[in-house]
């Protein structure tokens, strides 16, 4: 089940998505022009609406750019007690998220601008995840750092996943459902 107005509302996002990055680069002109672009970008940030709980409260977005997977989520998710934060350092990135989520009037999600090291948070995130930013030796920082503990993080490991590893037992990689090449890494943040 998906929010009421979610394709109405993607329709639009990706309409801007394309517009704006005729001027400012959020996606590269080569992925922009692809007959699959909806598939690669939508449905494939929409796959981690399947790995929340419901009690699952608070969803960061670390690297956020061009809004997916975070801000895809936000504008699909039916569950009005989730928030959103989309962490994102570069400001052309931040001007187009911030117009996005006042254009559709979301109030599930806000942008944290900056480097996601440095931003300070009220509250520990009860998931994390990432399409752009790559897991490697400071992903576990980032978990520590902005995650729950026995939470869980995703990471889009693409087609190059080879950055991406089992951390501890509870840790595992999951096929994509829109890129056979592609994984998504669950690394949840132990007690430590």
């Amino acid at each position: 089940m998906l929010s009421p107005d979610f394709e109405k509302n993607l329709r639009y996002y990706t309409e801007e998505l394309l517009k704006w990055n005729r001027q400012t680069a959020l996606v590269s002109l080569k992925e922009a022009e692809r007959e699959d672009f909806y598939f690669r970008h939508i449905e494939d940030s929409l796959q981690i609406l399947r790995y929340l709980h419901h009690t699952d409260r608070t969803v960061g977005d670390i690297g956020s750019g061009n809004g997916t997977p975070g801000l895809v989520c936000a504008i699909a998710d039916p569950n009005e007690k989730r928030c959103y934060v989309l962490f994102e350092k570069k400001k052309q990135k931040v001007t187009f998220l911030k117009y996005i989520i006042a254009a559709l009037k979301l109030e599930n999600v806000t942008v944290a601008e900056g480097d996601v090291f440095q931003i300070k948070i009220k509250e520990k995130f009860d998931v994390l995840i990432s399409r752009a930013f790559t897991y490697g030796d400071l992903g576990p920082v980032l978990l520590k750092n902005l995650l729950k503990k026995e939470k869980n993080g995703f990471f889009f490991a693409g087609e190059y996943n080879k950055n991406y590893s089992d951390h501890d037992k509870k840790s595992c990689m999951f096929n994509s459902l829109t890129e056979e090449r592609s994984k998504i890494s669950r690394q949840i943040r132990a007690e430590n």
